[in-house]
């Protein structure tokens, strides 16, 4: 019984973060700049915004030399 209950409480716990994480690295949080930031907003705003720089730079052509 206190297995399952204790199974069932990491489960949860790594689902939310999980969500967390995902929402924030998807871009789905709000990002007008009147908003107050949210808890442990730097980290996840930075990942996201890094992510992207990436992408746009695997976008470009590179010059032959």
């Amino acid at each position: 019984m206190i297995k399952g209950i204790v199974t069932g409480f990491l489960l949860a716990t790594a689902i939310l973060t999980g969500g967390f994480f995902l929402y924030f690295a998807a871009g789905m949080a709000p990002v007008a700049t009147g908003d107050p930031p949210m808890p442990f907003e730097e980290k996840p705003a930075n990942m996201a915004l890094d992510a992207h720089i990436e992408k746009q730079r695997s976008l470009q052509p590179t010059r032959a030399r």
